[in-house]
């Protein structure tokens, strides 16, 4: 339970990570594929609980939220490990709705909060 709860904090600082200091995550991006990957592709037993099953789908779309803010990095497709790991994991298969949704939704947050930074209305 608790490893969830640290794994989606760490997502949390990768995303704001990625907005305050993007060329510090460019410098470590290769080296955070693997837990990135294994985090997204991650299963639960068949005979997990209904609890279990929600957490672990939580914690996949934290880390997609993260992999979205660091993909909104510029440059960021000239590490080509992560962008193999957009392309071949993320923005295919099963992930690839999960990842829609959660892009769409940062893009609808950023729209919202421009508006309401924008006065000259």
């Amino acid at each position: 339970r608790d490893n969830h709860d640290i794994k989606m904090l760490a997502h949390l600082m990768l995303s704001k990570l990625a907005q305050s200091a993007p060329s510090a995550v460019l410098a470590a991006l290769d080296s955070l594929v693997d837990p990135l990957k294994e985090t997204v592709t991650a299963t639960v037993k068949e005979n997990a609980v209904k609890q279990e099953v929600e957490r672990n789908d939580d914690v996949i779309k934290s880390a997609l939220r993260a992999v979205d803010a660091v993909a909104r990095v510029p440059e960021s497709e000239t590490c080509k490990r992560f962008d193999d790991f957009l392309n071949n994991t993320v923005k295919s298969g099963k992930l690839l709705d999960k990842f829609n949704t959660i892009r769409l939704e940062a893009e609808m947050q950023e729209h919202s909060q421009t508006d309401i930074m924008d006065t000259s209305v």
